[in-house]
């Protein structure tokens, strides 16, 4: 089955929003706290209700998603909205902020949209049709032994608080080329300008749409386990070549996978 038509519409809607993210990019907005510590402004809010309702116009019945509202329906089709990742960029009046929106089916990630409204870029693909940046098809790189990966930790202040410093530690010793405060994004992974990161954190609207473009590109996600899901709170993006080799590594460290 292609999802053609549910692409199209996520990135109608992810160009849309980006639009209204814009706005208050531009014109201002007041910034709120949420329990778990991070920023929340009316652009995330404001921009999740307008995707929602695109998709709920379209496809009324299906379960939507997203991190600043609650669950709608119940379906073996979900689709997942970030209606504004990387919020605490947006604060800074950064540009480096994503409106992301993806759609599972049976479990599976089967396409999803990134856009950056502010840089001008929006990724996307969908299952067996190939990933795409800016209407260019990409492809993860050719590097298959991890001593000559290029391969990035993501907050390192993550790994502190999840006493996973093992982890960088023990990848370290291997690997030719590593950045541990990097803020590149995932969508280097799919066009070949790194070959891992790893990160301690993500919630499913996090990952989703990342995910369905890595694997289209021809790489990898999963859990820290090496467990294809979005759902553990935790993962690993490679060009799938040195997956396994990252997943060893993790799990020599005394912090590693198995701890």
């Amino acid at each position: 089955m292609n999802y053609d038509e549910e692409l199209e519409l996520a990135k109608h809607a992810t160009i849309e929003a980006g639009k209204l993210a814009m706005k208050y990019f531009n014109e201002g907005f007041k910034v709120e706290t949420k329990k778990d510590k991070s920023f929340v402004t009316i652009a995330d809010r404001e921009c999740e209700k307008l995707i929602r309702k695109m998709i709920s116009e379209k496809y009324p019945d299906d379960m939507i998603v997203g991190e600043e509202h609650e669950d709608e329906g119940e379906s073996a089709r979900k689709w997942i909205i970030d209606p504004v990742d990387g919020t605490e960029f947006f604060v800074r009046k950064e540009k480096k902020f994503f409106i992301l929106i993806s759609l599972e089916v049976d479990e599976e990630v089967v396409a999803g949209v990134v856009h950056m409204p502010a840089l001008d870029i929006i990724a996307y693909a969908s299952k067996g049709s190939g990933a795409f940046i800016n209407k260019k098809r990409v492809h993860v790189s050719d590097v298959d032994k991890l001593e000559n990966a290029n391969v990035t930790f993501r907050y390192r202040e993550r790994f502190e608080k999840e006493k996973k410093m093992g982890i960088i530690k023990s990848v370290s010793k291997i690997v030719k080329m590593k950045d541990i405060e990097h803020d590149n994004n995932y969508l280097d992974i799919a066009s070949g300008n790194v070959d891992a990161v790893i990160n301690p954190g993500g919630e499913e609207w996090d990952l989703a749409a990342f995910k369905i473009i890595i694997e289209e590109a021809g790489g990898k996600l999963s859990d820290f386990s090496g467990k294809d899901t979005i759902y553990s709170k935790n993962c690993v993006i490679t060009n799938g070549k040195i997956h396994q080799q990252i997943i060893d590594a993790m799990n020599m460290s005394d912090g590693g996978c198995k701890k």
